[in-house]
């Protein structure tokens, strides 16, 4: 019998983020973009900068001023982080699927990288995305320090 391969280390992060999210306290920092996730895929390029630049500002603007409201300039410097991005689905709309879901997301993954002056692809972030359907619209941004 052939012995289980191990994880990736970016997959060996993500689990330990989701153990880490089903008891965790409640988020540091907690952000609502009102503007909703759309799915991109069938946007040309220019039509995709035009789509996603809103919403990577509106994140970047809301998650920084929240930063610097709840942390001490440079509090998050040299920690892990888990970020959570949760799209927020009216009663009648379309859930996509994970593909297409982290696609959508990208644009506010980017303006909170971006409000925490991180490289997205940075090891010292974890991001897991999630949508849920409960009427509202927009995406939640939620911030936690790994332990």
């Amino acid at each position: 019998m052939n012995a289980a391969r191990p994880l990736s280390p970016a997959l060996e992060r993500l689990a330990d983020a989701l153990t880490y999210l089903r008891k965790a306290p409640a988020p540091l920092i907690t952000a609502r973009v009102l503007l909703d996730a759309l799915s991109t895929q069938h946007l040309g390029k220019w039509g995709l900068i035009k789509a996603t630049t809103p919403r990577r500002k509106a994140t970047y603007m809301l998650v920084g001023t929240a930063l610097r409201r709840d942390w001490p300039v440079g509090g998050w410097a040299f920690r892990k982080l888990i970020i959570r991005l949760t799209r927020h689905i009216q009663p009648k709309g379309r859930a996509y699927d994970d593909d297409n879901l982290a696609r959508a997301l990208k644009p506010y993954r980017d303006g909170v990288a971006e409000a925490l002056a991180i490289d997205d692809g940075s090891e010292r972030l974890t991001f897991v995305v999630d949508q849920v359907r409960d009427g509202q619209r927009g995406v939640t941004v939620e911030l936690w320090v790994r332990p």
